[in-house]
């Protein structure tokens, strides 16, 4: 229940934080030049999946795609696509029951703490959804939430490109069906990822 209260702590603090300064942005009008910024992350990750109190150790690819505004150098503010392949999909004529993967819609800050360092902390929550394709897996949906750090450097114009390591947690809804009964079902991932942003 403590995991669960901080878990909702995070995510409204991510969606305050993204409506204020969007907001701000916005209202200032012309007197401000606004800045967008749009990025993907790639990477692998070491996932681990709990459900019924069994736990299984995955290493998995890791995708993400970016975008929000720079209402500051200092800050940006946006929203997050990522996930997490576990198991690659089977063909569905050959085998159709192969594939699981964790999906995320997360809002997201990155705060660059230091001015002359290029060092930032990123965080980000919202809601997670588990697909599985095998026949004794459910799909579920959840929420779940990162946090990481990282160093950019521009690789060329407005291009940036950055190294981070992460660390995600979440947790899913109940399966209770005549099938199957699956509780307790949440993951914790590290992952380290190579970034690109255009700002």
């Amino acid at each position: 229940m403590n995991n669960f209260r901080k878990l909702l702590t995070v995510i409204f603090f991510n969606i305050g934080i993204l409506f204020c300064f969007t907001q701000q942005v916005l209202a200032q009008g012309d007197s401000v030049r606004k800045k967008f910024y749009v990025g993907m992350d790639t990477g692998i990750g070491l996932l681990k999946l709990s459900r019924n109190d069994l736990s299984t150790r995955n290493t998995c690819f890791a995708l993400g795609f970016n975008a929000g505004v720079i209402p500051f150098e200092w800050l940006r503010t946006g929203i997050n696509l990522n996930g997490w392949l576990l198991e690659s999909y089977g063909n569905f004529y050959v085998d159709p029951a192969k594939g699981k993967s964790i999906s995320n819609f997360f809002g997201e800050i990155e705060v660059f703490p230091f001015k002359k360092a290029d060092l930032f902390v990123k965080l980000s929550g919202g809601f997670s959804k588990y697909i599985s394709m095998h026949i004794d897996e459910f799909d579920a949906k959840g929420l779940g939430a990162r946090f990481g750090v990282g160093y950019e450097r521009r690789l060329y114009r407005k291009i940036n490109v950055s190294l981070m390591m992460n660390y995600g947690f979440g947790r899913f809804n109940d399966v209770k069906n005549v099938i199957a009964s699956i509780d307790n079902q949440h993951y914790r991932i590290t992952e380290f990822v190579i970034g690109f942003v255009y700002r």
